[in-house]
């Protein structure tokens, strides 16, 4: 039926309303948040633009272990918070952190992709502070439709190095947890 609707110039930007609560949500999210993926994937190819990524994202942290610059891990048990801007062009999320806390720096940029609910990125820094030290970000998102322009959209997965950090400097081992701040 998709298919159909696309070959005869259906828009695939359209938005579905959700009467009993007054909400919509684009095709394309829709499609994706309920694992119709081939769906996903129709509408994308036919132009389909949803940027639902697009916007500053908190991201918790739960740490469990740190490395530092020698290779070594140590266990931690943390609680850390930090935004991101992200921006989502189809299935590719670039970003840079939003602001630096205490405990992180703040010149690093972000390359990535979300394949069907799926979302793996790479924050590299790139500053002054633990220069070249690459993490993987990988994890899962999760849709709440009931209540799609609320908190909407989370991200749940883990956070390792990629690389040995710089001295001076420790990469984080845990778990995260992201939500939408602002889009």
């Amino acid at each position: 039926m998709v298919k159909l609707l696309l070959d005869n110039k259906a828009n695939p930007n359209s938005k579905i309303s959700f009467a009993y609560n007054s909400t919509s949500s684009s095709c394309l999210l829709y499609a994706t948040a309920n694992n119709q993926f081939e769906t996903a994937q129709m509408l994308a190819d036919a132009g389909a633009t949803d940027s639902y990524m697009t916007g500053r994202w908190r991201v918790q942290y739960r740490l469990r272990q740190t490395m530092d610059n020698t290779g070594k891990v140590s266990d931690s048990s943390s609680y850390h918070s930090k935004d991101l801007n992200l921006t989502q062009n189809k299935s590719v999320i670039t970003g840079s952190i939003a602001e630096a806390d205490s405990d992180s720096c703040v010149d690093a940029k972000i390359n990535g992709k979300i394949v069907d609910n799926n979302v793996d990125w790479t924050l590299e820094y790139t500053g002054d502070c633990c220069p070249g030290a690459k993490s993987s970000y990988s994890g899962k998102v999760n849709y709440n439709l009931d209540n799609v322009w609320g908190e909407r959209i989370k991200i749940v997965g883990k956070v390792k190095p990629l690389t040995t950090p710089p001295p001076d400097c420790n990469l984080w081992i845990g778990d995260i947890e992201a939500s939408i701040v602002e889009q």
